[in-house]
């Protein structure tokens, strides 16, 4: 059941699906990096103990990581909010044109990630992130043609 009002609904789907998206491509990174790892510290360990000691430490990083990573996939299956299938395809839409956006504007991803993040920790501000994005990148054009009257 939806308690929540539609807009502050709409960022929470949003901003969950933007962060899913950037855990998924750094879980995707550090699953590969941890395997090359792991097999060069199998392959060097058959030819010596002594790699084994100085694994130790890259391995229990990897390990720390791991957890860290279930942690958040978990911390973001807490927050996550059910859609039905038409709201996920807008939602997904969505994150598309504003990873776009965002991206033509050269704003970095964990900045844009924590303003994200801040949306769902501290709903209650007047306008959100999201939004306020929504709003400019949509009246940018209105603006630029009374821009472009004033000149003529």
């Amino acid at each position: 059941m939806n308690i929540m009002k539609p807009s502050a609904y709409a960022v929470k789907a949003i901003s969950i699906e933007y962060i899913r998206r950037s855990l998924r491509s750094v879980a995707l990174a550090g699953i590969i990096i941890a395997t090359i790892l792991i097999i060069v510290a199998i392959l060097l360990v058959r030819q010596s103990e002594w790699w084994l000691v100085m694994f130790t430490p890259i391995l229990f990083i990897v390990f720390i990581c791991t957890i860290l990573l279930i942690a958040a996939w978990y911390v973001l299956h807490t927050f996550s909010v059910d859609v039905t299938a038409t709201q996920k395809k807008l939602v997904s839409d969505f994150v598309d044109k504003l990873t776009r956006v965002s991206e033509v504007a050269k704003t970095p991803t964990f900045i844009l990630l924590f303003r994200v993040i801040r949306d769902v920790v501290r709903p209650s501000r007047r306008t959100s992130f999201v939004i306020s994005m929504t709003q400019d990148s949509s009246t940018l054009h209105k603006d630029f043609i009374t821009l472009q009257k004033n000149f003529s």
